[in-house]
Order: structure tokens, then C-alpha cells, then sequence
């Protein structure tokens, strides 16, 4: 399975009609950039981007569909050829990389481990995506050692994520969605396919409370009506049969595969803005380990991979060599800035606000058609 998620066309609605499609921690976002416009000061982008994952088992005509349907469009408008061309770049991509990590990925994967094989494989895809490294060690202190033929470097990891956002995501999954999975798993335990589903956590349900209120007495007392109410939705969307979808679900869909059920809590959102401060902080609380780490051991140059995914909230960015309004001061000899959702990779150039583009195997995005006259 794998996930789509491309800037959406809803942004040529009116802005009220977008405002309405947003959870409410996006919608400030929007006015205040719209407010800024009109002050006539210099303003970042909005993209508004939505996701949905899709089983590796459909027809080509299901996956272009569905694919149509996060992005808001015609499926008529997705180019065919091109569509199978950006996606037959992910089994390469995998191989490749699998083969980078094998000596140091735990493939029993114990709970332990989880997180160490998430930078792990995020090192594989940066050792792949710019072949600046043949070999990774994973460490403790640096997180990882890399080696070319001729030196060792020391490569610190780092994410920028915004931790609000993963949080609110947890807790989703916390107080409504693990519980539906679990009944679901319970009721058809044969069960096949993938469920893509989105929520309104802002729309009032039980005495003015939303599903945001996680705490709220009135969601509290309601928990099993809520989990029922998307049991029975999601049940109906498999069985292909009619029923009122709760106010509270945005959309829903399913798709029959050959793999185990599973379930996708997915999201319409901006692309976040704040890049810039995020990453000087990701970067201030690496610096202050480096100092610790080069007495300690003796490498020829120091490394900084900082992660990043446009398939999320909590990390989508948009990024090119003009991200940067000014110079950061590092004692790192590089720092890389990495997509692992497409395998983008630019590196910070130390002297100078740029940042230059350094991978070589990037994903491409499939083309979009424009709409006929």
C-alpha cells in the first residue's frame, strides 16, 4: 500500500467554502494570510494538500479513481502513461534501499526497535536518493555512522514534525478509531481491503461538544454511540449498501484487496509555513549534543539529516532553495534536509540563506491534465 497526497484543486473555491473544510487550528492560517494580502505584505503560499492511502492490489483504473478523488478532480484528467511511470519508481526505490539497510534494519521489528528502524530506513532513503554513502552503522553517539571508501563521518538524525499536530492525531486514534478496528477485525475477521476515512472533529454533536473535545462529559458518556456509529458506516461502505453517514464523518471510502484490513485516518490540511523556525530549532538542539560527540570520537566531518514528510500535517512542507530568509550559523559540516515521502534532498549552505538540491532519484508527482474548454 502506499500514500497519495498532491496539493488539492479545493483551493479554487470560495475562501468561506474552504474555511468550512478545514479543522479549526487550519483555518487561522488561512485568514491570516488572506489579511496580509490584502495589507499588501509579502505572504508564503497556502497549499492545500489531502492524502489517502491506496492498496498496491487495485486495478490501475481504482488507483487512478482514488487518487482523483484525494485531489478533488476528473480521473479523466490524471495522464495515464505518466501515472504508471511515477509509480513503477516505488519498487525500485524499496529494493534498493532495503538492500542499503539489511545489515542494520531489525526485520523482527520488536517494539523496541520501532523507532531506530524509522531513522534507519530514513538514512537508507538519503544514502539512496543522493549516493553520497555506501555504508550506514547505526550508533548511539552520533545516531548513525556512514562510510564512503575512504572515510567514516558521523551523521546525527532529526525530524521535524510539529508535535501538536501528532498528538491530536494520536489521540483519534486513541478515543475512536483503535476501537472501531478492533470491532471491525472482530466481526469479519477474514476481512481484506483498505478504509480511508476522514473526520469532522469540529462539527457539534452531543450539547454543542465536538469529537475534539476528547474530555468533554457529554463525548464521554456518548464513546460507544460514536464507535458504533463508525462501525456501522465503515460496515455499510464495505457491503456496498446505503446509509446516513454521521455528520462527524468527512468522507469514507474502501477498496477490496489481497491484503489484511486495515483502517486510515486521513486528512485535508495546509501545508505547514513555519519551516524556517522549525528547522533552526531542530538544528540549536542537535548543535548542542555536537560538542560532546567530537570529543569523544574522531571523525572526518559531522552530519546533520534532518527528516521531513509532505504526506502529514504535522510535517508537510513545501521546499526549495528559497525557503530560507537568512544564513544559519552551524558547527555541523553539512546538513541535509530530507523528503521520505519523495525523496527530495537539499543541503543548507552555511554562508548563505539557499539551500541547493542534491538528490537523484526523486519521485515525480504524476501529470495533471488541464481541465478541456
Amino acid at each position: 500500500m502506499y500514500i497519495v497526497s498532491l496539493p488539492s484543486e479545493k483551493m479554487s473555491k470560495s475562501i468561506f467554502e474552504v474555511e468550512k473544510s478545514l479543522p479549526l487550528d487550519q483555518r487561522q492560517a488561512l485568514w491570516d494570510n488572506m489579511v496580509l494580502t490584502l495589507q499588501g505584505k509579502p505572504t508564503k503560499p497556502l497549499i492545500f494538500t489531502t492524502e489517502t492511502t491506496i492498496s498496491n492490489d487495485v486495478s490501475l483504473d481504482e488507483e487512478i479513481r482514488l487518487t482523483a478523488l484525494a485531489l478533488g478532480i476528473g480521473p479523466e484528467r490524471i495522464d495515464r502513461e505518466d501515472f504508471i511511470r511515477s509509480k513503477n519508481q516505488i519498487p525500485d526505490s524499496k529494493a534498493h534501499i532495503k538492500e542499503l539497510v539489511k545489515n542494520s534494519y531489525d526485520f523482527e521489528s520488536k517494539k523496541e526497535n520501532l523507532k531506530k528502524n524509522d531513522e534507519i530506513v530514513s538514512v537508507g532513503k538519503f544514502l539512496y536518493t543522493t549516493n553520497l554513502a555506501n555504508k550506514l552503522i547505526p550508533d548511539e553517539k552520533p545516531d548513525f555512522i556512514i562510510t564512503d571508501e575512504k572515510h567514516s563521518i558521523g551523521l546525527e538524525h532529526t525530524r521535524l514534525e510539529a508535535e501538536t499536530d501528532k498528538a491530536y492525531t494520536k489521540e483519534i486514534w486513541k478515543k475512536y478509531l483503535n476501537d472501531v478496528l478492533k470491532q471491525i477485525i472482530v466481526e469479519r475477521p477474514n476481512l481484506l481491503g483498505i478504509a480511508n476515512i476522514t473526520l469532522d472533529s469540529d462539527v457539534p454533536i452531543f450539547e454543542g461538544s465536538t469529537l475534539r473535545d476528547f474530555n468533554a462529559k457529554p463525548i464521554k458518556e456518548n464513546l460507544k454511540l460514536i464507535h458504533k456509529s463508525i462501525t456501522e458506516a465503515l460496515l455499510s461502505q464495505i457491503d456496498n449498501t446505503e446509509i446516513n453517514l454521521p455528520i462527524f464523518i468527512k468522507s469514507l471510502t474502501y477498496q477490496s484487496s489481497n491484503e489484511s484490513f486495515s483502517l486510515k485516518y486521513n486528512q485535508e490540511y495546509f501545508v505547514r509555513t513555519d519551516f524556517e523556525e522549525m528547522l533552526k530549532n531542530s538544528i540549536q538542539k542537535k548543535e548542542n549534543k555536537l560538542s560532546n560527540y567530537k570529543a569523544a570520537k574522531d571523525f572526518k566531518e559531522w552530519w546533520l539529516l534532518v527528516v521531513y514528510s509532505d504526506g502529514g500535517s504535522s510535517s508537510a512542507f513545501k521546499i526549495s532553495e528559497n525557503s530560507l530568509s537568512s544564513a544559519i550559523e552551524t558547527s555541523f559540516d553539512r546538513i541535509f534536509i530530507l523528503n521520505s515521502f519523495n525523496l527530495a534532498c537539499h543541503e543548507l549552505i552555511k554562508t548563505n540563506p539557499y539551500l541547493i538540491y542534491v538528490a537523484k532519484k526523486q519521485f515525480t508527482a504524476p501529470k495533471i491534465n488541464p481541465v478541456k474548454p
